[in-house]
């Protein structure tokens, strides 16, 4: 007995490493993987949706190579659309980490990899509930997939079971009446896109905010994130425009959350971050008339000026954005060392003369200077998301999404603040980088709703700085990570340490910032935290930089296991125990 008495103390002494196994989540290739049979069996329970990944890449790979179909996908291969339809396949070339890359040489081995085992196409709760019923069942990594628009690679995950909700498309026009809102509102399913329901509000005569890109979902991450758009400055963030979300939860149960139902859950799920507190089925937002926007462009070279003087016609932009923001317009600008250039300034209910008089003040210090200025009035906001932005905001790519940093009204409006900052974006540039600039003014409108879970430092946001730098397709994923790692370090910090207090745009940030508690949900972590332990208990949802998301830790081979255990296999687990 007292032999038996010290194996069993010397077990239990072990390392966390040889813990139970429900410490880690069963991974292809282990012994409680589920065998094709049982696969089977669950595709019957959700009437045939069930969808095995085989990598759209694999045409480009022995031994599936078809030369023709591999070019077809090679010259689509940037699009979003090429991702946005397949049940596993993601945008990020980083957290696709070259799984099975149609760029790389054909004899390149082509593996399902960081992508999604499998993918239930749901259509409904009830497919949601048996996804989540069979994956805590059979203690599977789960992972909410939507349009795979996503900069921290929450919509893949190696040895993954994917609940896709893409074809989640019912829309309806409702009229809402409670003490906070009375009006048109729109009730949109979980696959809608920006596209989508910017043709369906139109049609009803309204218009709802929604993000810049088209293949965007909003009832989806954009909302949880936040969600600035180009309606932003006029109305508010995505999150403030919520009303009610139908939602599964950790258990697996169908709830309503809004004011009256679920109120902690509700605020948590208006900017408290996405795919951690459960399936979002469907979401009621605020849906607004119907208005024209005026759109437009201003670039300006350095060639010929000297150097202080394209610098301070540079500097003279900052002067008008908060006046820009004020009167609803979204400007979005960045200037290198070659050219200053007014990429977007979107004026929702705004005439092109309206738009004029907001910009004379910055024209009249280009005096001397040569500058291209375009502006298009457009009808409706339907005719400016879809001849403005859509063919404009095609995700690229071949450009990491660095980072971002929300800058406060006052280290613009202040000039000694402002030096500092604009000092810093100079150079950010010229070491490489871009830096892309979202002028904003989301603090509460009139008649509007700010309780909510977002960041609080957006509500006295200026700019939101958006870092990039360019991918490299040539270079290895490793090199890659390198450099956006490099963003955080080297770049983000230089922004950051000017406003230390502000953070991160939670949705276009950087993926592995040791501060993303305090950088992307600020004061308001601990009670999100709390509120996802009510409605997800077991940690069923897992989303990196998620509320919770230091439960799971990914290992070498991509498994998540809890926080404070490290997998090892079963082979060294059964060698450690015969040394014992």
């Amino acid at each position: 007995m007292r032999s038996l008495a010290l194996t069993a103390a010397a077990l239990s002494a072990l390392s966390p490493a040889l813990a139970a196994s429900e410490d880690c989540r069963c991974f292809p290739g282990d012994a409680c993987w589920p065998a094709e049979e049982t696969w089977s069996s669950f595709n019957k329970t959700v009437g045939g949706k069930l969808i095995k990944t085989v990598p759209i890449g694999s045409v480009c790979h022995d031994p599936q190579y078809d030369e023709e179909a591999c070019e077809a996908l090679k010259a689509v291969w940037l699009d979003p659309d090429t991702h946005i339809e397949t049940s596993h396949s993601v945008q990020s070339a980083l957290f696709a980490n070259a799984s099975c890359d149609p760029l790389a040489p054909r004899e390149a081995p082509c593996v399902v990899g960081t992508y999604v085992q499998y993918a239930v196409s749901v259509s409904n709760a009830n497919d949601i509930s048996k996804t989540l019923k069979f994956a805590n069942e059979k203690n599977i990594r789960l992972v909410i997939r939507n349009t795979a628009h996503d900069y921290l690679g929450k919509s893949t995950g190696a040895g993954a079971l994917g609940i896709w909700t893409k074809n989640m498309k019912d829309m309806k026009k409702v009229k809402w009446s409670d003490k906070f809102y009375k009006g048109d509102a729109i009730k949109m399913g979980a696959g809608v896109s920006a596209a989508d329901v910017g043709r369906f509000a139109h049609e009803q005569g309204l218009v709802i905010v929604s993000g810049n890109c088209p293949s965007v979902g909003p009832a989806g991450g954009f909302i949880q994130g936040g969600g600035h758009g180009p309606l932003g400055s006029k109305f508010g963030m995505g999150a403030d425009q919520a009303l009610e979300f139908e939602v599964v939860d950790g258990s697996g149960k169908l709830v309503v959350a809004n004011r009256r139902k679920n109120s902690d859950l509700f605020w948590a799920l208006r900017g408290g971050g996405p795919g951690t507190f459960g399936v979002v089925v469907s979401a009621t937002v605020k849906a607004y008339p119907d208005l024209p926007v005026s759109f437009g462009t201003l670039m300006f070279a350095s060639a010929g000026l000297a150097e202080d003087r394209f610098y301070g016609a540079c500097k003279a932009f900052y002067e008008i954005v908060p006046s820009l923001v004020d009167a609803g317009c979204v400007p979005i600008f960045l200037f290198t060392p070659e050219a200053f250039v007014l990429q977007e300034l979107i004026a929702p209910g705004l005439t092109e003369a309206e738009l004029d008089k907001l910009l004379e003040p910055f024209l009249a210090k280009l005096e001397g200077i040569q500058y291209q200025k375009n502006i298009v009035p457009y009808k409706s906001y339907l005719d400016f998301q879809s001849e403005a932005l859509a063919p404009m905001l095609k995700h690229q790519a071949n450009f990491i999404q660095g980072g971002s940093w929300l800058i406060p009204r006052s280290l613009v409006t202040e000039s000694e603040s402002f030096e500092k900052y604009f000092a810093a974006v100079k150079e950010i540039v010229n070491s490489g980088a871009f830096v892309q600039q979202l002028g904003f003014n989301v603090a509460e409108k009139e008649g509007g709703d700010i309780d909510n879970a977002v960041l609080p430092s957006w509500r006295d946001t200026l700019i939101h700085a958006v870092v990039a730098v360019p991918w490299n397709p040539a270079g290895s994923i490793e090199e890659n990570h390198a450099a956006l790692l490099s963003v955080h370090d080297d770049k983000i910090s230089k922004l950051a340490a000017l406003a230390p207090e502000s953070g991160s745009y939670m949705n276009e940030a950087i993926p592995f910032n040791a501060n993303w508690k305090k950088d992307f949900y600020g004061a308001n972590y601990e009670k999100l935290e709390s509120i996802k332990d009510k409605y997800d208990p077991h940690h069923t949802f897992h989303a990196f930089t998620g509320v919770g998301g230091d439960y799971w830790v990914e290992q070498a081979d991509k498994r998540l296991c809890k926080a404070g255990t490290e997998y090892v296999k079963e082979e060294e687990k059964k060698d450690e125990k015969d040394e014992l």
